[in-house]
């Protein structure tokens, strides 16, 4: 009986980032990062600033992951179907990352226009997902 090979990590998490958007002040895309790198190693501020050629003057912060989470996992009562399939789908990107990633981190860059970064480490890569928040 032939095996039928995993499903990797990008293929159940693009299609999932189709047409969804992060809710802020403006809604943004949300993209799929994928960066080689050689060896588990945890992720402090400088190593993710080395690992995305940031300059020594951005603005970065490690926050909780429950801060990139919790805006868009938690159904309110007012929703309407389009926002409860929004938070359906966060929700399974949720489940997926934290099955299949080791170490996530979360990190955001800036101060008005901020980046979010919420990362993690997968064979051989850094993966996770990268946005944009705008916050006056």
């Amino acid at each position: 009986m032939p095996m039928v090979p995993e499903t990797s990590l990008p293929e159940m998490i693009v299609p999932l980032l189709e047409n969804l958007l992060y809710p802020s002040e403006s809604d943004e895309p949300i993209y799929f990062l994928c960066i080689s790198s050689e060896g588990q190693r945890e992720i402090n501020v400088q190593e993710f600033a080395e690992l995305l050629g940031l300059k020594a003057t951005d603005t970065i912060v490690e926050e909780l992951p429950e801060r990139f989470w919790s805006p868009v996992t938690t159904e309110r009562d007012w929703y309407e179907e389009e926002e409860k399939q929004r938070t359906a789908r966060f929700v399974e990107l949720k489940r997926i990352l934290e099955e299949n990633l080791e170490g996530i981190r979360y990190f955001e860059v800036g101060e008005v226009e901020v980046g979010l970064y919420l990362i993690g480490q997968s064979e051989g890569s850094i993966t996770g997902l990268k946005t944009m928040a705008v916050r006056t």
